[in-house]
């Protein structure tokens, strides 16, 4: 027989799996999916504009090549002509309510281009001591620690606070104080843990001309790539190549049990699927819900892993209502500014074709902790937060032309210090639902690089197993 997988969950991580399955292995495969559509939190919506278009994204707008996994995905599905480059480069950061640019050389936070420092026109000459300092500082202890003190014990407490933390664990939407060091950012982790520090790890590891954990692997490109027509391109094309997989959406999934010859998945509607495997490509706190009768210790540790909500207002405004126009890509805001939004990408300069030159393209983003609970916002409560949140940066001299919101309930998951041992004890606890592989955004990545990663091991990871269970 033909071994049998189920894939719950149709996000970009079990599309990836499914896509795997189909072309490399000769399965059964069904991929069941509660939304009416696939993708997950990955979609574009062009809105017809006059004789143009709006791309509009409604969640990530790009791929971050450093984790080659995604654009090696893209190669191998023939779109690489569909990537572009951002057409600018350098954001900001709102500090005292401010935008500063941030030089280009401070994001890797690895200081191989120290001239940065000075450059930082918002760091005190303490701050930039700090971090001219960093190599002699003492390595830490190996053990997990949280952003906020990883980067202020190795570039002091303002450095830390006015960039490090918003870079790293502002797109997180959780409190740098408790997002895990080891388990989000193990590249840097690692450099200090090797080299004794961040900038000396990368001297080192270009003397030694060997791969660079937080550079991008092969061909050099940029930092981050989008497709022409948005993110959309990936999930449509990866769907347009499930051949050989019967996708049903709309269909919740209640429960997976073992049963004599594998697993039994159970939906809403009381249909149920046999399974060899079941990957399980879907938020913790649904898995947790899915898999409560058979293993409950492993239920009570997945509702342990906490998630955040998120939304995006996208505004459209004429050019000519900002005076000067924009600049960079967009600007994050620190931790103790008080501000209504947690930061903004400037979308028609930052990806080519995303708005017609006449019309400035902005999305402001929304939900940290401690901030608007978006959960409870209404939309239009949103636009006029994202809306005065512009306002109070540019005074546009009209109003926008176009407003729009996505919000992501539960969208962020929260990698707190211990995250790895706490995935691990979740593996233990899964025994009972031998046959069962978790995947997705909750686990062991949250970026769409990272999905596609899991979606492929894990595919990969069913398929030596078949192969061994047949031969």
């Amino acid at each position: 027989m033909r071994p049998r997988i189920v894939i719950v969950g149709g996000g970009v991580t079990g599309l990836t799996a499914a896509y795997t399955l189909d072309k490399e292995g000769d399965c059964e495969v069904t991929l069941l999916e509660a939304a009416p559509h696939l993708g997950g939190k990955v979609g574009t919506a062009q809105i017809p504009w006059h004789d143009s278009t709006l791309v509009v994204e409604q969640g990530a707008d790009s791929l971050f090549t450093r984790k080659p996994w995604a654009i090696d995905l893209a190669e191998e599905l023939g779109l690489g002509d569909q990537l572009v480059e951002p057409q600018a480069k350098e954001f900001s950061m709102l500090i005292g309510g401010k935008l500063h640019r941030v030089p280009g050389g401070l994001v890797t936070l690895t200081y191989s281009e120290p001239d940065a420092v000075n450059e930082a026109d918002f760091l005190t000459d303490a701050a930039k001591k700090a971090v001219t300092d960093e190599p002699t500082v003492p390595a830490g202890n190996g053990s997990d620690e949280s952003i906020a003190s990883f980067f202020r014990r190795r570039f002091g407490e303002e450095f830390s606070r006015v960039v490090a933390e918003p870079l790293l664990a502002g797109t997180h939407g959780g409190s740098p104080e408790t997002l895990s060091m080891k388990a989000l950012y193990p590249a840097y982790f690692d450099l200090e843990r090797e080299f004794g520090s961040l900038a000396g790890g990368m001297v080192a590891r270009k003397r030694q001309r060997t791969e660079d954990p937080v550079e991008p692997r092969g061909k050099r490109r940029n930092t981050f790539l989008s497709f022409k027509n948005g993110m959309g391109t990936l999930v449509e094309t990866l769907v347009g190549r499930l051949g050989k997989t019967r996708v049903e959406l709309d269909t919740f999934v209640e429960s997976i049990d073992p049963v004599e010859g594998g697993l039994k998945v159970t939906a809403a509607d009381g249909r149920k699927w046999i399974a060899d495997d079941v990957i399980l490509a879907t938020p913790a706190y649904h898995a947790a819900r899915i898999v409560q009768s058979a293993a409950p210790e492993a239920s009570e540790r997945l509702h342990a892993i906490k998630h955040v909500s998120g939304a995006i207002v996208t505004l459209a405004y004429p050019a000519n209502a900002v005076p000067g126009g924009l600049s960079g890509t967009g600007f994050l805001v620190p931790y103790h500014e008080k501000f209504p939004v947690t930061g903004g990408t400037w979308s028609s300069n930052k990806w080519p074709g995303r708005a017609p030159s006449d019309t400035i393209l902005v999305r402001l983003f929304l939900g940290r902790f401690g901030s608007v609970d978006v959960d409870t916002a209404s939309e239009e409560s949103m636009i006029e937060i994202g809306k005065r949140a512009f306002e109070q940066l540019f005074v546009p001299k009209e109003s926008p032309i176009f407003e729009t919101t996505h919000r992501w309930r539960r969208a962020l998951p929260q990698y707190e210090v211990g995250h790895l041992e706490r995935l691990d004890g979740i593996v233990a606890a899964l025994t009972p639902l031998r046959g069962l592989h978790l995947a997705g955004t909750s686990y062991r990545g949250v970026g769409i690089p990272d999905c596609v990663r899991q979606g492929r091991d894990v595919a990969q990871s069913v398929l030596r197993k078949s192969s061994i269970n047949h031969e």
